[in-house]
């Protein structure tokens, strides 16, 4: 079905007179990007009844006005991203009762309104200045609220402890200043299914400090600054089904920490300063299909750390500093295809390592001491790729 609509770009239109819409009453859609907008008032939208998609991307605004948008009842979509705005009224967004997606990423915004429209689903606050600590009670009535994303900002502390967003699905606070998650932080929040942190500065999560997310499936903790993970804090978030935890000051991972996340499908740990890992750091993990110990210093794989991993089908142990590998520290995977051990030290297979992975099709050697990169993608009905490798064994 055709939707009236109006699109200028890359053209110098600076102010929006209120007589582009009087004059065409039926428009749907307006998409003025890259125009040099840099002044919207609610003259400009008088004749907004019609208009459901407002896109003013990437222009020059500073501020919104109260009531800009006050006749604009029936919009649904609104994107303010990539201008100047460093201040919103508290009645920026007075009338836009219909609401569902919000963009004021990469502007200049230092604090969050707490007055929004009521039937938002989808919020963007990313790139800005926010700073400080922010507080859920901002967002207070958004009972509709699905996605919220605040990333890429300065914020160095959350608090969402007694903030009700039950349909929350998606928090990302990726590259910010967080340096400490509390058990309370995050409050009850029973629908949030993807919680991104990766990128701060944290070096302390507390025990149980995700217990109130009974719903949690995606847990995005890499880059930060932790030097230990306790197995608590993982408590009471059965749901997880991927982790990752790369690139932290984690020297060793100790024995079952991950024993309280038993169904796990995916998990990524290693960089940073990772030199060993305990030979019961996967146990409980019988549902995991995917491995991923990668950019570590690890030099030896313990005997049987692998051994639970009885669903896996992908280990990746790249770049890190593996001399030998050996049947024991694996033990019996009936299901894994692909094992990658590339850019490490690898010197020595043990003669027989093949045996126990009786679905392996594919294995990455490249960059390593004793197998020749012909063979660094190699399917499993072939020869003697490894017969100096074999014979290395035999002198250590």
């Amino acid at each position: 079905m055709f939707r009236p609509f109006i699109e200028a770009f890359n053209q110098q239109i600076h102010f929006l007179p209120g007589s582009i819409l009087r004059q065409f009453p039926n428009t749907e859609i307006l998409y003025l990007r890259r125009v040099e907008l840099t002044f919207i008032s609610d003259q400009s939208f008088g004749s907004c009844e019609r208009l459901r998609d407002l896109d003013l991307n990437t222009n020059k605004m500073t501020f919104i006005t109260s009531g800009t948008f006050r006749n604009c009842r029936n919009l649904e979509f609104l994107n303010l991203s990539g201008n100047d705005i460093t201040w919103i009224g508290q009645n920026s967004f007075s009338g836009l009762e219909n609401l569902r997606f919000l963009g004021l990423s990469q502007n200049r915004i230092t604090e969050i309104p707490d007055v929004w429209p009521p039937r938002l689903r989808t919020l963007s606050l990313s790139f800005n200045n926010i700073s400080g600590e922010v507080n859920g009670n901002v967002f207070t009535g958004l009972t509709d609220l699905s996605s919220l994303s605040l990333r890429s900002n300065n914020i160095s502390a959350i608090d969402f402890n007694g903030t009700t967003l039950d349909n929350l699905m998606t928090l990302e606070l990726t590259n910010n200043s967080l340096n400490k998650i509390e058990r309370h932080t995050f409050g009850a929040m029973n629908g949030l299914s993807d919680l991104l942190l990766d990128e701060n500065l944290i070096t302390i999560i507390e025990d149980m400090a995700f217990v109130g997310l009974p719903s949690l499936r995606v847990l995005r903790l890499s880059n930060n600054k932790l030097r230990s993970l306790n197995p608590a804090v993982f408590s009471g978030i059965d749901s997880l089904v991927n982790l990752e935890i790369f690139s932290q000051e984690i020297i060793a991972f100790q024995a079952d920490t991950f024993i309280n996340a038993p169904n796990l499908l995916y998990l990524g740990i290693g960089g940073g300063y990772v030199t060993s890992v305990h030979q019961d750091t996967f146990r409980g993990l019988a549902n995991l299909n995917r491995l991923s110990v990668v950019s570590g210093l690890i030099e030896t794989l313990p005997t049987g750390i692998f051994q639970s991993l009885s669903n896996v089908t992908e280990i990746i142990l790249a770049q890190n500093s593996i001399v030998r590998l050996e049947s024991g520290s694996f033990g019996v995977l009936p299901l894994l295809q692909t094992l990658r051990v590339e850019s490490n030290r690898i010197d020595v297979i043990q003669r027989g390592f093949f045996e126990n992975f009786p679905n392996l099709r594919q294995f990455n050697a490249r960059g390593n001491r004793c197998v020749n990169q012909l063979f660094e993608n190699i399917e499993f009905n072939t020869s003697n790729a490894f017969d100096q490798c074999y014979a290395n064994w035999g002198h250590i």
